[in-house]
């Protein structure tokens, strides 16, 4: 038995017009909802307390609620080269982080004091130190962005 010769000849197809440029957008995957109301965390599992509400943020559980991280510490080259010609304003500068992390926040006015304490307890933002020493006047200024974990300390003509 013979094959057909056109049973192996393929015709030329027509070719598909290719797509013009066009701007592709996914949607977001659909997060999977608990039901907030009914949860319970592992610290308030007392018979007496009702269940904890959290609806639409995060839950953040802190020992010490007023620590904060300074994170990775950088200076100026300012500040550097002071340091290197001076032992005691590297003592100051010390001190100054210690004072820092203590929430003690030097020469800044009252408002910029409550808005630092804000953005501690909230834990996002940038909060600034400002400390003088006293026997040459030198200004510096300690800045942390506690949303990057950056510690930033500079003079106050470098800022």
């Amino acid at each position: 038995m013979k094959k057909s010769f056109w049973r192996h000849f393929r015709l030329p197809r027509k070719r598909k017009s290719k797509p013009k440029a066009e701007m592709v957008v996914y949607k977001p995957p659909k997060k999977h909802m608990t039901e907030p109301d009914r949860w319970k965390p592992p610290f308030a599992t007392t018979k007496d307390a009702p269940p904890l509400k959290v609806d639409k943020q995060d839950l953040v559980i802190v020992s010490d609620p007023n620590a904060f991280d300074l994170g990775k510490v950088t200076a100026t080259v300012g500040i550097m080269l002071q340091a290197r010609m001076d032992y005691t304003f590297q003592l100051f500068v010390d001190e100054c982080l210690e004072r820092f992390k203590a929430q003690d926040w030097g020469g800044v006015n009252e408002k910029e004091r409550r808005l630092n304490d804000l953005r501690v307890t909230a834990r996002t933002g940038t909060i600034c130190g400002i400390y003088t020493e006293l026997g040459s006047g030198v200004q510096i200024w300690i800045a942390t962005d506690l949303d990057q974990g950056i510690t930033r300390i500079c003079l106050s003509d470098e800022r």
